[in-house]
This record gives C-alpha cells, sequence and structure tokens, in this order.
C-alpha cells in the first residue's frame, strides 16, 4: 500500500477535503458533480509531482484537447476559476509525506512595469478597457518531499517557448511510485499495447492466474498479427477475446493495467461503466486479485449501487484472515460550499448494505 491519506486544497470544485485511512482498495461514491472524478484526478497529479504537463492530460482525459498558450484553458484546474487560489496537495505514504504547490506560470516579459508588444498587435482593435499583461501560459509547481524530519523542495513548470514546449523538470527528484489513470475508454484502447508489454517481459502467467479465478478454461492469453486479443479455452482453436463476453474483456484490461504498474497505483474513473450489472462481481474479483498479484493499491469511483454491492460481495468472497483492512468505501457529498467524506470500512459496508442504506 502506497498512500495512508490525501489533502485537497482549490482544486476544481474542491475548496478543502481531507481523506484519511486509505486501504488497498479504495471506493468513491457520490452524486454527480460532487467531486469523485476530482479526488482521482488530485491523487493523479500528486503522483506525479514531477511532471507538470499532467494537469494538461487530465483536462484532455476530459474530452479538452487543447495546447498551452491559451490563458482561459488553465483556469480550468483552480477553485472557481481563479488563479490566487493556490492548488495545494499533500499525500502521506508509509514512510514520507509529498506536498505539491500548482500555481500559474506568467508569461515571460509580462510585467506590470514593462510590456512587449509586436506591430501585430496594433493592427488588431481593442475592445476591451484591460491590458493583456501578466498572461497565463502555464504551470508552475513547487514539490516538497518529507521524510525523517527532513525536507526537500523542488521547482518544475511547463510553458511555451516560441513553437516547442519548455518543461523545466528537477534533476535530483526520483519518483518510487508508478501510477495511472484510467476510464472507460482509453483502458481498453491501450489494452492491446499493455498485454503485449507483459507478453515480451515475460508476465503474461500472472495475468492468466488472475483471469482463471473468473474463468478456469483461460490457459493463455496472445495478440495476434490482426492486433485481435485470443484466448486459448482448450478447444481446436484460439478464441477471440470480443466474444467472450464483455465482462471478461474489461476485466482483462483492468487486469493487464494493473500489472503494468506493479508495487504502484492505478485509479480507475467510473469503473462500472459499459458493465451489465451480472458482470459487475466479475470485473471486481478480476481487480481484487490483480491487486494482490502485483501489489498495487487501487483508487476507483462509481455512482452504482450495484457496484458498490459487487465491491463487497468480490471481497467477502476472495477474503482472507489478514485482509480485514482491505477495503474502504468513502461517500463524498456536497454541504453548502464544503465537500464532506463520509469513510465505511468493511463491517460499516456490510451494515448499510444489508439495511438498504443509501451509500452511493
Amino acid at each position: 500500500m502506497q498512500y495512508k491519506s490525501l489533502k485537497i486544497e482549490n482544486f476544481r470544485g474542491i475548496n478543502k477535503l481531507l481523506l484519511s485511512d486509505f486501504k488497498q482498495i479504495n471506493l468513491f461514491v457520490g452524486e454527480n458533480n460532487c467531486g469523485k472524478t476530482s479526488v482521482l484526478e488530485a491523487l493523479f497529479l500528486i503522483t506525479g509531482v514531477s511532471n507538470p504537463q499532467l494537469p494538461m492530460t487530465i483536462n484532455q482525459l476530459r474530452g479538452l484537447n487543447y495546447t498551452l498558450g491559451d490563458d482561459r484553458d488553465h483556469l480550468l484546474v483552480y477553485h472557481k476559476l481563479d488563479y490566487n487560489n493556490t492548488i495545494f496537495l499533500e499525500a502521506k505514504e508509509i514512510n514520507k509525506t509529498r506536498s505539491l504547490k500548482i500555481m500559474p506560470h506568467i508569461q515571460s516579459g509580462n510585467n506590470e512595469a514593462t510590456t512587449t508588444i509586436g506591430t501585430n498587435e496594433f493592427e488588431k482593435l481593442s475592445v476591451n478597457t484591460l491590458t493583456k499583461n501578466k498572461l497565463v501560459d502555464g504551470y508552475s509547481y513547487e514539490i516538497i518531499v518529507s521524510r525523517n524530519g527532513k525536507s526537500e523542495v523542488y521547482k518544475a513548470a511547463i510553458y511555451p517557448a516560441g513553437l516547442i514546449y519548455n518543461q523545466d523538470i528537477p534533476k535530483k527528484y526520483v519518483e518510487t511510485i508508478n501510477a495511472t489513470l484510467v476510464n472507460p475508454v482509453n483502458v481498453l484502447n491501450q489494452l492491446p499495447h499493455n498485454l503485449n508489454t507483459l507478453i515480451k517481459n515475460k508476465q503474461i502467467d500472472k495475468v492468466v492466474k488472475v483471469l482463471q479465478k473468473i474463468d478456469l478454461s483461460v490457459s493463455n492469453i496472445i495478440v495476434g498479427t490482426d492486433n485481435l486479443i485470443y484466448c486459448d479455452t482448450g478447444l481446436p482453436q484460439l478464441i477471440p477475446i470480443n466474444v467472450m463476453g464483455d465482462g471478461i474483456r474489461r476485466a482483462l484490461s483492468l487486469t493487464v493495467t494493473i500489472a503494468n504498474f506493479t508495487n504502484g497505483c492505478v485509479f480507475i474513473d467510473e469503473v462500472e461503466n459499459g458493465f451489465h450489472y451480472k458482470s459487475i462481481e466479475v470485473l471486481w474479483k478480476a481487480i481484487f486479485e490483480a491487486s494482490k498479484e502485483f501489489n498495487v493499491q487501487i483508487f476507483a469511483t462509481t455512482h452504482s449501487m450495484e457496484c458498490v454491492k459487487g465491491f463487497y460481495s468480490s471481497y467477502v468472497f476472495d477474503k482472507h484472515p489478514e485482509d480485514e483492512n482491505e477495503i474502504m468505501l468513502y461517500r463524498l457529498e456536497k454541504n453548502s460550499e464544503q465537500l464532506v467524506a463520509h469513510a465505511f470500512n468493511h463491517e460499516m459496508l456490510k451494515i448499510a448494505i444489508d439495511n438498504s442504506w443509501e451509500v452511493r
């Protein structure tokens, strides 16, 4: 397990939020637009503290494909679309704490005393009384890593420089956690590539071992020359994964993703999306098995009660005596301007499900 807690300030729609007591597998629930995806994105950013390109990445994953340069685009990650709201993220690990401040990067030369304006700018009609001083063109990072009472400070930034981008990355910082943020679309798109990586690294046997918990007939998985994925189920010919049911295909895609981030973290948005409710337990069994097999901490979101029930029943199905603290469910609620998280351990979750409490 990598993370124990997370603090979020001034990120997207979240003013302040503290999440504590993370487990190996963590599920976030709540109404639409309550901040579930933003929590995953915050975890993604704090894990990639030395990669200032990630604020662009999380916007692109939401379908906003823009490039650096337009200052309005950069507002989207700041609370209330205000650059004065410095983003602050802090995550506690077992033996250290990492924090990240994300601030606007200001165009070089744009200050209150001097502004350089090209001749072509004067040829444009100005209908705004405000000057274009201090335009935001990227992101500036301040990173602090604390361990045993000692802190190390690093800087990072990304901003355009002519037709290319400058990315200032701290040279002495070495990331110890490998992580990814996936949604129902990109996890399937990446499946052939991720599977080939495991085949080349001779790790496919571990993936097959996980899938056999779902379907005992699966003895091997390969990627064909036609880029289709085939399973060996003991029949005279290989079977395309597409005809084995959507549950097994999506379970494979998440298992393969988890396997590619051994000893790291995987953040899964809308984990139930595209699944028939009868396949939810298949999905969760694959996630639980893969998390154990590859030692990966899982954080996922859902707004489906069927997914919550499948989450708990899969935990019970494959529970081991030492796994009492393996899962945690967090219900996010917006109370006026404040986002609040209510934590349910496995015992509380059982009571909630047995009594038909609304935990979504």
